[in-house]
């Protein structure tokens, strides 16, 4: 059964930009778990629901000397692109709406999509998709 976006959904068709665990480029010293939490490529989609807008990470803002306007909807957005990962050290952090990331689960960063939100991200090279839920501002690797 195909997630229901809902009235104000985020049908987000190719959105391989969004990394399913993604904002940050590796870093030095920065790595992947060592041991993979067995089920992962189990994980259900995330439920996906109408969600008001997160009090955090929703303002327009400046990252690299480039501005960054968030999108009043994403009703609409498609996007091809390339994913990132974020590296361990960012586990049980906080993301820019408040949550703390856990890099056993599923979520995505975007630059200029409403947080939270929701995207399908489709694996171009074997056709495989996901839904994820956008919960942090990115990628912002150099």
């Amino acid at each position: 059964m195909q997630p229901h976006l809902g009235r104000h959904g985020l049908w987000v068709g190719l959105v391989a930009a969004l990394a399913i665990a993604g904002c940050a480029g590796f870093e030095r010293g920065d790595r992947a778990p060592s041991r993979p939490r067995a089920g992962l490529e189990t994980l259900p989609d995330p439920m996906v629901r109408n969600e008001r807008r997160s009090r955090w990470g929703n303002d327009d803002y400046v990252e690299g000397g480039r501005t960054y306007r968030i999108l009043p909807t994403a009703v609409g957005y498609d996007h091809v692109g390339v994913a990132s990962w974020y590296g361990l050290k960012f586990h049980g952090r906080r993301t820019s709406s408040g949550e703390t990331y856990d890099m056993y689960r599923l979520s995505a960063a975007h630059p200029t999509l409403p947080i939270p939100g929701y995207a399908r991200v489709r694996n171009l090279e074997n056709g495989r998709e996901t839904v994820v839920r956008i919960n942090d501002r990115g990628p912002f690797h150099g």
